[in-house]
């Protein structure tokens, strides 16, 4: 589901399991046109049983933020593949024309833009192939699934040929060699790109059953055949069944390839602590307020006693044990107070030392009457026991988020349109698990000539995770159940009840 608002706000959202320990939410954000800055807030409920262990005490703020990573990038112009190969306006169309000025003159502006143009025609292409096989696999009449077949390949063609045209353009002998390097690596992974999108689309195409006419499937074929050929033909690493070495070599070039032309969409982020001067100005407040209790203690006793005497002495012991306790009571009590209304982080979104925006962030283990009722309701429609439920038996971890996004900064920061930002959290699960039994469990079951038989179940535990996105007083409310055992995360599932399914470019 996407959170639509007048003025084009968006607030997209997805969960998933990103590999097994590693679990996966994507928000992408698509600040107001008609406001100068949105304001988005998330906050997330992680519903952890009391059987792993997992609380205050034994996982700490910089345990989570050791276990979090996050990526903010923009989110990726929209264009289809027969856009790209034939729109006036397309990546591969501007970044022609760059490499036609290159004959007039080769500036250090003209060099940028050959940089920037290649990295978001190849952004943009990986994108745009990805969305068009999704498109192709949820289809279900099958001249619509052949006719975008049909487009497919026809696109794929075209953008290959005017993108190896572009060779022609660059190769002139006072050429410099790290530009046709540059203009090489792109076409080394515009290849990976398409080869790759293909292979799924073939594979989702068999899962699906569809029987596609053989020219279609030929076709489909053709291109990874003609693209192998290619990559073979320069001299570029292919993936092979029998690798000695398990394709170790081509797949870490794949991964340099990827973050060196894809980084073009992504976000400068300078975090630091939050709250930090009112922090000081809390405890500062602390040491006073002790202070006062000690001094009006020690005058009290001198008064009455006098100054040299026994009671005194007692007193100004007491007084400065006591001052110490207070002085912490009231650290704690000012820290946890300010944690309700300050953040543990503070992230500056810049690209290119342009100020897009910011984001804030901060954890804690919080207890069920802190819980809204709404939170509560939807964890509860997962309990096995009602009174279970009632119970809540778990531990709660609080993740808060806060972003504020500049629709102007957004849109001169790039000569294309530039909807919003997506930001990718993975939260490692591992210290999640170090509690759990073991995974295989053997069971018992009746057979015939034994009188049993041992079998092996499977030990999994099961995390709640609800969502709250909010943007101007609206709140949408997300719930996921998370299955993992000690092996690690199996499934996460959007609970029926919470209409959880939210889609996300980029």
């Amino acid at each position: 589901m996407t959170v639509q608002e007048q003025g084009g706000v968006e607030i997209r959202q997805r969960v998933k399991v990103h590999d097994s320990y590693s679990l996966e939410i994507k928000l992408g954000l698509i600040p107001s046109s008609l406001q100068k800055k949105s304001v988005f807030s998330l906050n997330a409920w992680i519903f952890i049983p009391r059987s792993l262990d997992v609380n205050q005490s034994t996982y700490t703020k910089s345990d989570f933020y050791r276990d979090l990573k996050s990526n903010i990038r923009l989110i990726t112009p929209v264009f289809t593949p027969e856009e790209i190969g034939s729109s006036e306006d397309s990546p591969l169309e501007r970044l022609g024309r760059v490499a036609a000025q290159l004959a007039l003159s080769e500036s250090r502006a003209m060099l940028d833009d050959l940089e920037h143009h290649t990295r978001m025609f190849l952004s943009i292409l990986r994108s745009s192939l990805r969305d068009e096989v999704n498109r192709i696999r949820d289809c279900h009449d099958e001249g619509e699934i052949c006719g975008k077949l049909e487009a497919y390949v026809a696109a794929v063609e075209t953008i290959t040929l005017k993108y190896r045209n572009l060779r022609n353009a660059l190769s002139r002998p006072f050429t410099r060699q790290f530009m046709l390097d540059y203009y090489t690596y792109g076409d080394e992974f515009m290849s990976n790109i398409i080869e790759h999108r293909t292979f799924r689309l073939i594979r989702l195409l068999g899962e699906a059953g569809c029987g596609l006419p053989a020219h279609l499937t030929e076709a489909l074929h053709r291109i990874i055949r003609v693209e192998r050929e290619y990559k073979l033909s320069k001299g570029f690493p292919l993936v092979s069944a029998d690798s000695p070495d398990r394709n170790r070599k081509v797949l870490a070039r794949l991964g340099v390839l990827k973050k060196f032309m894809v980084s073009e969409l992504y976000l400068d982020a300078l975090r630091r602590r939050d709250g930090v001067l009112i922090e000081q100005v809390y405890y500062s407040l602390a040491a006073g307020i002790s202070m006062v209790f000690a001094t009006v203690v020690a005058f009290s006793f001198q008064q009455k006693y006098g100054n040299y005497t026994m009671p005194v002495f007692v007193a100004l012991v007491v007084s400065y044990m006591l001052k110490d306790r207070i002085k912490e009571l009231i650290r704690h009590f000012f820290a946890h107070r300010s944690g309700q209304r300050y953040f543990d982080q503070k992230t500056r979104i810049r690209l290119k030392g342009v100020k897009v925006g910011t984001d804030q962030e901060a954890v804690d283990f919080v207890t069920h009457d802190k819980v809204p009722a709404e939170v509560i309701r939807l964890r509860s429609r997962t309990s096995v026991f009602d009174e279970y439920a009632r119970q809540l038996a778990d531990s709660i971890l609080l993740y808060r988020k806060v972003i504020r996004l500049k629709r102007e900064s957004l849109d001169h920061i790039s000569q294309y349109r530039v909807p919003g930002i997506n930001e990718i959290l993975r939260l490692n699960v591992l210290n999640f698990s170090h509690k759990m039994d073991d995974a295989a469990i053997p069971l018992y079951v009746p057979e015939r000539e034994k009188g049993f038989q041992i079998i092996s179940g499977e030990k999994v535990y099961y995390l709640n995770l609800v969502i709250r996105i909010s943007h101007q007083g609206r709140d949408e409310y997300i719930h996921y159940r998370i299955t993992m055992n000690r092996n690690g995360l199996l499934a996460v599932e959007g609970v029926v009840d919470s209409q959880a399914s939210f889609e996300v470019r980029g």
